[in-house]
């Protein structure tokens, strides 16, 4: 069984490595090239991974009925946010309609997540 200190690291490891991922993205390359693949394939991870942390909070701390339940908290409602405008991504992929491209715009804030599982940088933007 993973700790909480570990599972937090490995949660902040996968937030950074996403994070390099997306300023990777903006490297234009052709469409078919084993890059792009290999970006797609890593998007796909990443988002796998935050699908699962995310619910694993869900089923711990229960959605919104609770005083300390997922949806209760600020910073969760941002990662749930993040999590599901990237599923709605990740659905309508071989779209190519407008608001797709807006969804995609929404990756940006991956790097937000990091906030959430940092309590210094909580506390330090709750002070901004």
């Amino acid at each position: 069984m993973i700790k909480h200190g570990a599972w937090e690291s490995v949660v902040l490891l996968l937030i950074c490595l996403s994070s390099i991922k997306l300023a990777f993205d903006t490297w234009e390359q052709e469409d078919n090239s084993p890059i792009t693949i290999w970006s797609s394939n890593l998007d796909i991870v990443f988002n796998i991974a935050f699908i699962i942390e995310m619910f694993i909070k869900l089923v711990a701390l229960g959605l919104c009925m609770d005083e300390g339940s997922y949806l209760r908290d600020e910073w969760n409602m941002l990662d749930f946010f993040i999590v599901t405008s990237s599923i709605l991504d990740m659905a309508l992929t071989n779209q190519d309609l407008e608001a797709i491209k807006i969804l995609r715009m929404l990756r940006a804030l991956r790097p937000l997540r990091f906030i959430t599982h940092n309590v210094a940088m909580k506390l330090i933007v709750k002070a901004l």
